[in-house]
């Protein structure tokens, strides 16, 4: 019985000290990214964002003057309600609730086209970040990369968001365009 246990030991012995750097080398390298810091943070993100930013500030400077315009109507409707006939008041109402109704319109049809270019845009930028993601997990041996959100716990040591913009602001420096 003793020379059982003994030849087990030994076995076991030669197969932990045969095994163990093989196994060693293997370890898996997992890293999380915030997809959301990589939108706010890097070069891609931030131009993207400008972009949406700037397609809004149009947007709402037509809408601006377009309520300048209402605004004026109000004040001459105001102004010539006493020397107008109700006809003529009528028409001024009437022209006065159009243009109060193509204002609504128009500003739902700024608020739908913004939303859609917005998901357009970041769409993209997450179609750029995850293909460097994966260039980046190939190049650095990474088995496995998650993105933040599918995560509910992970060290704070294995988030890689950082070295994910480092490496997509020397590669990349604008988000690319579909139309």
């Amino acid at each position: 019985m003793k020379r059982i246990i003994f030849w087990i030991a030994g076995i076991m012995a030669g197969v932990a000290l045969f095994a163990g750097p093989g196994v060693a080398e293997d370890v898996a390298k997992i890293g999380v990214v915030d997809f959301q810091r990589f939108l706010t943070e890097s070069n891609i993100g931030k131009a993207a964002q400008s972009e949406i930013e700037a397609e809004g500030a149009k947007m709402e400077s037509d809408l601006k003057g377009q309520g300048s315009a209402i605004e004026a109507l109000e004040k001459k409707m105001e102004a010539d309600a006493m020397v107008l006939s109700e006809e003529k008041k009528e028409a001024q109402l009437r022209e006065y609730r159009i243009k109060i109704g193509d204002l609504k319109a128009l500003q739902q049809k700024y608020t739908v086209a913004l939303k859609k270019k917005e998901q357009q845009l970041i769409g993209s930028v997450q179609q750029e970040a995850s293909a460097l993601a994966a260039e980046l997990g190939k190049k650095e041996g990474y088995l496995l990369l998650i993105e933040k959100n599918a995560v509910i716990y992970y060290p704070t040591a294995i988030d890689v968001t950082d070295h994910l913009i480092q490496y997509a602001n020397e590669k990349k420096t604008a988000p690319p365009k579909k139309q």
